[in-house]
């Protein structure tokens, strides 16, 4: 109509581009694309009906609105794009921070499942930077290292000093020189043992190891670690080592051989008895002190007893290193694991040599003895003959 009545002709300018921008931005592509088929559509009946100035101005407006069009077009094609990119971005740093996540999530879990199998408690101390060289009171404390003496969660403070109160004296020194050497960069990790006090009154000992986490500069910020209750390892150790002194102080003769007869330990009354060292036989089969005079059936009975899981006891005549003879009592049995099988043996021997001896020489001298009365009686008897005799020589 505007056309037609040829005015007011600026104001169609204004019209079809108002169309045309709201039409882009409102996404509507179909009533840009009508508004542009029109004037196209009716560039020849503009010719027709309008003067060449009039179509002249109709040309240009055709080609701003088109002009204004695509530029719209391409802006938002452009915002589009920047958008989907922004997206794919965001996207992205999404998934990125999902994967992080999930890793130190998988990554905490598989060290909480680490601690928790290793049956320690996990402690963890925050630092001042600005002190280094001073522990702070505050930690946050694994309520399994508080159940290690005897206290509820709620029960115990999550105070350093607190737990230092109960280490029994003896072990304080120890164990703050650890500390003090670790936060002083001497020792590059944190190891202490220790004996603290039970809540009942008892004595539980207790295995720490920790790490400081230091910043760019050195300076302590962090400070993490794991205690274990180790007083059962402990008690084990201590009964081993009773066992072992036991077994080096004994006056018998000790021997520990795997199933095939090799030597794996003896004790240092063998070394003194026998001449031989540890590491002379250590490997060797005990025949190596075996002489000519001991039955080679005894030695059967032996092996066939322990092959069978029996105990065997006897008596050997057996050789020092330097050919000297000498007599023990073996008693040797079948050492066997949890399972009931045999994986080592066993022999106590008892070196009965010097008693050897004395049965020899008593031996020895009850036939002398028997002798003696021999030789006494025929002496009586010859006396009373000779007696006899001379008496009746008187006659």
């Amino acid at each position: 109509v505007i056309v037609l009545t040829r005015e007011p002709l600026y104001l169609s300018y204004l019209a079809i581009v108002a169309v045309a921008c709201g039409s882009v931005l409102l996404s509507m592509r179909w009533l840009l694309a009508a508004l542009g088929l029109t004037l196209v559509s009716s560039a020849p009946l503009a010719w027709w009906l309008l003067s060449p100035e009039i179509f002249f101005h109709y040309v240009v407006l055709l080609v701003a609105a088109s002009a204004l069009a695509l530029i719209v077009l391409v802006a938002r094609r452009s915002d589009a794009l920047a958008t989907e990119r922004a997206l794919a971005s965001a996207a992205e740093e999404s998934v990125r921070r999902r994967r992080i996540e999930d890793s130190l999530h998988a990554s905490e879990k598989r060290l909480e499942l680490a601690i928790a199998g290793s049956q320690g408690g996990w402690w963890d101390v925050k630092m001042d930077p600005n002190s280094p060289d001073e522990l702070p009171d505050a930690v946050s404390l694994d309520p399994l290292i508080k159940a290690f003496i005897g206290f509820e969660a709620h029960e115990f403070p999550d105070s350093l000093r607190a737990w230092d109160d109960r280490i029994l004296p003896e072990d304080l020194e120890a164990h703050t020189a650890a500390v003090t050497d670790h936060l002083a960069g001497k020792a590059p990790l944190y190891e202490s043992e220790y004996r603290v006090r039970h809540k009942d009154g008892g004595i539980r000992w207790i295995c720490s190891r920790g790490l400081i986490q230091r910043d760019g500069d050195g300076r302590p910020i962090r400070w993490s670690g794991i205690d274990w209750d180790i007083t059962d390892t402990k008690e084990t150790e201590a009964r081993l080592h009773l066992l072992t002194r036991a077994v080096e102080q004994s006056s018998s003769l000790v021997i520990i051989t795997d199933t095939d007869g090799a030597i794996e330990y003896v004790n240092p009354k063998f070394t003194r008895t026998t001449g031989y060292s540890a590491e002379e036989v250590i490997g060797k089969n005990p025949r190596l002190l075996k002489s000519d005079e001991t039955p080679h059936e005894r030695h059967r009975e032996l092996w066939q007893a322990i092959g069978e899981g029996r105990d065997w006891q006897g008596e050997f005549r057996n050789t020092k290193k330097d050919g000297t003879a000498y007599w023990v009592i073996s008693s040797v049995s079948p050492i066997k694991n949890e399972g009931g099988v045999t994986q080592h043996y066993l022999a106590v021997q008892e070196d009965v040599t010097e008693r050897k001896k004395a049965e020899a020489r008593l031996a020895q001298s009850q036939n002398l003895e028997s002798v003696g009365q021999l030789v006494s009686g025929v002496a009586h008897d010859f006396n009373n003959l000779l007696t006899a005799v001379i008496g009746f020589s008187e006659l």
